[in-house]
């Protein structure tokens, strides 16, 4: 039996397989076989998609996951509003230090203004779970303004978590080649009495 889309046949290949409807009043429905869902995905990988569809995506969106991946393939496609609307959205919810410091580089090459104001605003609310963007965001900042980075060191030297030694070398190397002595001092006694000593190797870094 063929109907255009569906061939009932042994063992042979269909556009389409049948889904059972969950009611037994509805009609069952029918989605791409596996092999047509995976070459349609591939197809779209390279597709820019409409802008209502990004407009959509940016303004209905909530999972904090898809946020990130949305953003970055909006980024990765040129949709630069697109991808600074949907980290704005993860900054503002949770004060994810990555996606401060990818709208942050973002905007450095198309709006000054805004960049400035999202470093400003990192500085008081950015989350320091994240201790390698929180580095990335101190290196960067002195070209933005020095009042604004020691407000951010002052707060990541005060109250950084210190269960990943290795993040913590991180934070300690950026602040002593930016020649913040004082700030370095107060990391690294913070990190003498508290740290946890099970990774060596990131202890030493």
């Amino acid at each position: 039996r063929s109907d255009g889309t569906r061939t009932d046949i042994r063992n042979a290949l269909t556009a389409l397989k049948p889904v059972r409807a969950r009611s037994g009043d509805a009609e069952t429905g029918y989605d791409p076989d596996d092999y047509l869902d995976q070459h349609s995905r591939r197809l779209r990988q390279t597709c820019l998609g409409p802008c209502q569809l990004w407009d959509a995506l940016a303004e209905h969106t909530t999972g904090l996951d898809d946020l990130h991946e949305l953003g970055h393939a909006a980024y990765s496609r040129g949709l630069y509003r697109h991808a600074a609307l949907l980290w704005k959205h993860v900054i503002t919810a949770t004060g994810d230090a990555w996606a401060a410091l990818k709208l942050f580089e973002l905007l450095q090459a198309f709006d000054i203004d805004g960049a400035y104001h999202v470093y400003h605003w990192a500085t008081e609310n950015v989350s320091l779970d994240d201790l390698w963007s929180v580095a990335e965001l101190l290196g960067l900042g002195y070209a933005v303004d020095d009042n604004a980075v020691s407000a951010l060191a002052a707060r990541a030297v005060s109250d950084a978590p210190l269960d990943d030694p290795s993040s913590v070398g991180e934070l300690l190397a950026t602040l002593d080649n930016a020649g913040a002595d004082e700030a370095v001092s107060v990391l690294a006694f913070r990190a003498a009495s508290g740290i946890p000593f099970d990774d060596p190797s990131g202890v030493t870094s």
